[in-house]
């Protein structure tokens, strides 16, 4: 019976310290694990070439009231991050 407290307690303790993990944790652990693949992305950079260059075959195309803030607002992330529940909802989905 002690063991099944212990696992309890274990599992309650192992789920409290995932659910405190935050995004730049996760980057900093699989940086070392795959450093071939992790990278220290924090955010998008804005190139003016490249938003003007979208916006103008946009407007090629018929959409001549297209500005720049509707392209950044295209391409800018999203600020909110996924919860790790998210990810692992979207994981299963995908499987």
């Amino acid at each position: 019976m002690a063991w099944k407290s212990y696992i309890r307690n274990v599992i309650k303790n192992i789920t409290q310290a995932w659910h405190e993990l935050t995004a730049s944790n996760m980057r900093a652990v699989w940086k070392h694990i795959t450093s071939h693949c992790a990278n220290d992305f924090i955010d998008f950079e804005t190139h003016s070439a490249d938003i003007t260059n979208t916006m103008e075959i946009g407007q090629q195309l018929g959409f001549e009231e297209l500005d720049s803030s509707n392209v950044i607002q295209c391409i800018e992330p999203n600020i909110n991050e996924l919860d790790n529940e998210t990810l692992i909802n979207i994981d299963e989905q995908q499987a």
